[in-house]
């Protein structure tokens, strides 16, 4: 199962964390470090206990280039947002607790998937769109917690169902990309301001 298909992304311990105010909004950058790996965060950021926990809207970055960009609540992925997986595909939707639930849309190599999740597996009834060769076939799969129930090919019969249940999951894609539009000006605001603190940082130096 690829990283992509099952979600997996996960980061070191925090080795730095800084404060800013971006927009009005408490924000901040941490950065983890797992071995040779060096991953950030750049984002809506509170203060708890005197360690940064991510809150609001924010971007994860991974050495491995796995991307996170949107909502947070409580250190974890919670609302809407999008995941990206460099050579693989990309997942659009709603996360609970750090997992995909709700509706969403999965692109994944030649497979897209429309529909529900619960607790980080697909679940529910939902669409499977696969591209083999020139032709795309669709299927209405019905799964319980990533397992297959039933799958049945979509014809005249169940094209309504089926381009309800894709409306559902481009809705949620869309909500996804507006929370991640507005995450990535947060954390560029970050950015911003780290720049700033480092250059002077080093006139002071000089």
């Amino acid at each position: 199962v690829s990283a992509c298909m099952a979600g997996d992304r996960q980061s070191g311990a925090v080795v730095l964390q800084r404060f800013f105010s971006v927009l009005g909004e408490r924000a901040g950058l941490l950065i983890y470090r797992d071995g040779d790996s060096r991953d950030y965060y750049c984002g809506g950021l509170r203060s708890s206990g005197g360690h940064g926990v991510r809150s609001g809207l924010g971007d994860l970055v991974l050495s491995d280039g796995v991307r996170y960009l949107g909502e947070w609540d409580k250190d974890k992925p919670h609302g809407k947002g999008v995941e990206t997986y460099p050579g693989q595909g990309r997942y659009a939707g709603s996360f609970l607790n750090d997992a995909r639930h709700g509706a969403g849309l999965l692109e994944c190599g030649p497979l897209k998937y429309y529909g529900p999740w619960k607790n980080g597996r697909r679940h529910g009834k939902g669409v499977e769109s696969l591209l083999l060769g020139a032709a795309r076939i669709e299927c209405i799969s019905v799964l319980h917690e990533g397992a297959l129930v039933r799958r049945t090919l979509v014809t005249t019969q169940f094209r309504g169902v089926a381009e309800a249940i894709k409306r559902d999951a481009r809705r949620a894609e869309e909500e996804a990309e507006e929370a991640a539009d507005k995450a990535l000006q947060i954390a560029n605001g970050v950015r911003e301001k780290e720049r700033e603190r480092a250059a002077a940082e080093a006139k002071k130096q000089q």
